[in-house]
């Protein structure tokens, strides 16, 4: 088998054919040979094996010192592509070298009438797009998936995205379509239903700098995720774009010092409040990158999931997650998850206000003590006292001292048993799991026993 390329197939017979049809696919890896050039590959070969099976190709780090002519021949089947994901590297391709003027030569003209997806990935020069016309005059009636890294095409205006269910945009800094181009492409691609941008530099056209007069309305999306895009840019994208099919909306603001807060709550907060509404169980978590709601609405198999990165230390939350919960439901049961650094510490004051939180787990040792001191303590006015998440039934916790969560036990059992008063009473934990770095007495775990009960668990003991 030569270096270059390997060749695997399985033949209709074969039973082991997990699709019992004829498939070639090709690959390439960087060796030394390769850049050597000295190896000659027998490519003719391999591809009359797989005879006029459609191919998936795969060209991995494409090797400066490799023949020009292997490179031909893949593109020269180009008809017969299936799936094609191809990395680009090395200095010949920074310098507009051989490598891309075939790439471009061989597709701006071609017709790829199997080809489904298409990736093509330049990973030696991000800030050094390399573009191209890409099947300007061949047409591609099958393409579904593109998928575009530090790589841009000249020819955003082609007909052969019109076709497509999965668009991704990525490190593209320069020679890029504007945020008006994109919206108009977006506008072209009636069934999208996967759309990922990120560390792109969409120019703000003029008359974008004015709130917006139309809406693209994308019915079919369902994934959504704008990374790194600017200020401007994603708070445009977020106003202009219909999606109310989503499910899974991601959202990174990068570095910026100032977030498109309501463009975002805007755009999610009806869309999840109406999941989140229809879910019995609804989970966050909080990290100090990240915070995600995550759920499943009843009668569904597919979740839905909403992330915001940075928001633990950008004290958004009551603008992007605290509405989504707005009015109480009933009969929700909300899970939280904390995994926080030394530096971060749970924001009381936010997540104090979530309704029919049930459950709450932090990871790690870091902010245990805060929780458990605000778990064992009334707040409110001189009126109406309450307890901090009163529908509490598990906890698991570590890193604290075990007269801490033992008085906190304590607090909220007597609470639960008290009669009369204006106090909001807590339930009876039914499960409380203590990690290995929470120091308690044989005396304090036997008091927590009368407490919990069964539901006791200490890692410690396993």
């Amino acid at each position: 088998m030569n270096p270059f390329l390997r060749s695997s197939w399985c033949q209709s017979s074969n039973a082991s054919c997990p699709t019992r049809s004829a498939m070639s696919s090709i690959q390439s890896t960087t060796t030394a040979s390769h850049n050597s050039g000295s190896a000659t590959p027998n490519i003719d070969n391999d591809l009359a094996r797989s005879k006029n099976a459609p191919l998936d190709i795969i060209l991995r780090r494409l090797p400066e010192g490799s023949d020009p002519k292997n490179w031909e021949k893949i593109l020269g089947v180009v008809s017969r592509w299936r799936t094609a994901g191809i990395w680009f590297a090395g200095r010949g391709l920074e310098s507009r070298g051989e490598w891309g003027s075939i790439l471009e030569t061989s597709l701006q003209n071609a017709t790829a009438p199997m080809l489904t997806s298409l990736r093509l990935h330049q990973i030696s020069s991000p800030r050094d797009n390399f573009t191209a016309n890409l099947f300007r005059v061949g047409t591609t009636p099958r393409l579904r998936e593109l998928e575009l890294e530090t790589f841009c095409l000249r020819n955003w205006d082609s007909p052969f995205l019109s076709n497509l269910t999965t668009l991704s945009l990525s490190k593209i800094f320069i020679d890029g379509p504007s945020l008006s181009q994109l919206l108009t492409i977006l506008e072209a691609c009636p069934d999208i239903e996967v759309l990922r941008l990120a560390d792109c530099n969409f120019a703000l056209d003029a008359h974008l700098r004015t709130p917006p007069t139309r809406r693209v309305h994308l019915l079919h999306i369902s994934t959504f995720h704008v990374h790194r895009l600017g200020t401007d840019a994603s708070d445009h994208l977020l106003r202009e774009i219909d999606a109310p099919s989503c499910r899974d909306f991601d959202i990174h603001w990068g570095t910026l010092a100032v977030e498109p807060a309501e463009a975002c709550s805007e755009f999610i907060t009806p869309l999840f409040r109406s999941y989140i509404h229809s879910a019995e169980n609804v989970r966050i978590i909080v990290t100090s990158k990240f915070v995600e709601v995550e759920g499943n609405t009843r009668g569904r198999d597919d979740g839905f999931r909403v992330k915001i990165h940075k928001l633990a230390s950008r004290n958004l939350w009551p603008i992007l997650i605290l509405p989504l919960f707005t009015p109480p439901q009933p009969t929700l049961q909300l899970s939280l998850r904390f995994n926080l650094d030394r530096d971060h510490e749970i924001p009381l004051d936010d997540v104090r206000g979530l309704p029919g939180v049930t459950k709450v787990t932090v990871d790690g040792p870091y902010s245990g003590a805060i929780l458990v001191e605000a778990l064992g303590s009334v707040f409110g006015d001189d009126e109406v006292t309450r307890w901090l998440w009163p529908k509490l039934r598990g906890l698991e916790i570590d890193g604290v001292l075990g007269p801490r969560i033992l008085a906190m036990a304590e607090a909220r059992a007597l609470a639960h048993t008290e009669q009369g008063g204006q106090q909001q009473r807590p339930v009876v934990f039914e499960g409380l799991v203590l990690g290995r770095q929470c120091h308690i007495s044989s005396r304090t775990l036997e008091k927590l026993k009368n407490i919990v009960g069964e539901g006791l668990e200490w890692k410690s003991l396993e």
